[in-house]
C-alpha cells in the first residue's frame, strides 16, 4: 500500500510531545508522516498525511505556500474562498487530506492546520532564492518555491494579468511570464526597463513556469525614467 493509505503506519507517541494537538489527531486518524517531496510526488486524490515543521513562505488571497529549505522543495496550499489562517514566517504542521493539480501546478487541496508556532521567520533572508543571480531556469524543480529576481527586464506586452520579462542566463535571454495583477504598474515601461521582483513564488500555468507576484508592492521599477 502507498505511504498515504489510511491503513498504513501512524504517527507514534514517540514522535510528538504529550498533549500536543498532533498526538490526539494522529491517534484518532492514523495519519502517515510525509515530506513536501513525497506530497509533490503523490497522485491526485485523497491522502491522509501529516506534513510537519514547514514554514509559510508566501500568502495570497486563495492560499499559501510552504517550504523547509532554501533550495526547496516548496508546495502550494490551496484554500479557495475559505481564507487563510496562517501568516508568513509561521512554522506549521498540516493534516493533508487531498492533493490536486491545477493547470500543471501541484497543490494541497484540502488540509487542517494542527499546529502553528505563531513565529515570524524572515523568509526572504532564510529561504528565498534569487533565481537570476543563481542562473536558474524556471521549471518543475523550482515550483512552489519562494523566489526573487534582483534584475529582470520588462517587455511591456501584457497578456491578461501577466507580463513578459527577461533575464540573462549564461549570456542567453530567458523570457518568462510574471503574474502581477495590478494594471498600470509596468504598462508604461519601455522595452528593457529594469525591474526587481522582491517577493514571488514559482508556479506553473498551462505548462509554463512563471514568477507569481500576486500581491501589491512585490514588483519594483528599478529605473523610473524608463517607466514614465
Amino acid at each position: 500500500m502507498g505511504i498515504f493509505a489510511t491503513a498504513c503506519g501512524s504517527v507514534s507517541e514517540s514522535n510528538v510531545d504529550a498533549g500536543d494537538p498532533i498526538d490526539a489527531a494522529s491517534d484518532a486518524l492514523d495519519i502517515t508522516p510525509a515530506t513536501i517531496a513525497e506530497l509533490r510526488a503523490a497522485a491526485d486524490g485523497p491522502v491522509n498525511a501529516l506534513l510537519e515543521g514547514v514554514v509559510v513562505t508566501y500568502v495570497q488571497a486563495n492560499g499559501f505556500f510552504v517550504q523547509l529549505d532554501r533550495t526547496g522543495p516548496g508546495l502550494q496550499v490551496f484554500t479557495a474562498n475559505a481564507g487563510v489562517d496562517v501568516s508568513i514566517g509561521n512554522r506549521v504542521d498540516l493534516h493533508v487530506t487531498n492533493m490536486a493539480t491545477f493547470m500543471g501546478n501541484k497543490q494541497i487541496d484540502a488540509h487542517t492546520v494542527v499546529e502553528n508556532d505563531g513565529g515570524n521567520l524572515d523568509v526572504l533572508v532564510n529561504l528565498a532564492q534569487d533565481v537570476v543571480a543563481a542562473g536558474q531556469v524556471l521549471g518543475e524543480d523550482l515550483e512552489g518555491e519562494l523566489a526573487v529576481a534582483g534584475v529582470a527586464f520588462v517587455n511591456p506586452i501584457q497578456v491578461g494579468v501577466s507580463y513578459l520579462v527577461e533575464y540573462n542566463l549564461g549570456g542567453a535571454p530567458q523570457q518568462v511570464s510574471l503574474f502581477h495583477p495590478f494594471a498600470g504598474v509596468l504598462d508604461t515601461c519601455a522595452v528593457g526597463a529594469p525591474i526587481r521582483i522582491e517577493r514571488s513564488v514559482i508556479t506553473e500555468f498551462n505548462g509554463q513556469h512563471q514568477f507569481n507576484a500576486a500581491n501589491a508592492g512585490e514588483v519594483v521599477v528599478a529605473d523610473p525614467l524608463m517607466c514614465p
